[in-house]
């Protein structure tokens, strides 16, 4: 259910031309979307290492078309460092 609930909302998002990328998938989770053919709906491109990568290639891909984000961009990505800090389960 819950990869079926993903390829819904990648399907809503991507209509509304909304660039989707997934962050920090852990093995369990990858090999899950390997066996449920997943990756046929969304490509491994959109998956990144960390979030900091993510983002990252979000920010890259708006320049590029032009979505120049003048609000502060900090130089230390706030996000990453509460999610690193996170035990791993």
């Amino acid at each position: 259910m819950g990869v079926s609930a993903l390829k819904e909302v990648f399907s809503d998002l991507r209509k509304k031309q909304v660039q989707v990328y997934f962050a920090s998938a852990k093995i369990p989770v990858r090999d899950m979307f390997e066996k449920c053919n997943f990756y046929e709906f969304v490509s491994k491109e959109n998956f990144y290492p960390t979030l900091r990568d993510a983002t990252g290639i979000a920010r890259l891909r708006q320049n590029e078309f032009g979505f120049i984000d003048t609000s502060r961009v900090p130089e230390f990505d706030e996000v990453s460092n509460v999610t690193n800090n996170l035990p791993n389960h």
